[in-house]
């Protein structure tokens, strides 16, 4: 929460409306939840609305969920690789 406080301090978004996101615990991920007319309750300025779902975005792109979901696509080759040498005799090391 304190870097999107200070992003928003970079857009010179007063500090009473980054005090009320903070008080209403409205984080990078409820931020990404919330549609037009909500967020304009906080940020009056359309601009500083397109800057922060931009920076939220960029932000919600975690290194560690991208290496899961490639570990997870590894994991579903691999195992269709082993299904295939396995119901296939021609190539089954067990078959000989």
């Amino acid at each position: 929460m304190d870097e999107l406080c200070e992003f928003l301090r970079s857009r010179n978004v007063p500090e009473e409306n980054i005090q009320q996101l903070e008080n209403d615990k409205i984080d990078p991920n409820v931020l990404l939840l919330m549609n037009d007319d909500q967020l304009t309750e906080y940020l009056p300025s359309y601009g500083d609305r397109l800057a922060v779902l931009g920076y939220c975005r960029l932000k919600g792109k975690n290194p560690v969920a991208r290496k899961s979901k490639l570990f997870e696509r590894l994991k579903a080759k691999v195992a269709k690789s082993i299904k295939f040498i396995y119901s296939n005799p021609r190539y089954c090391p067990c078959a000989h």
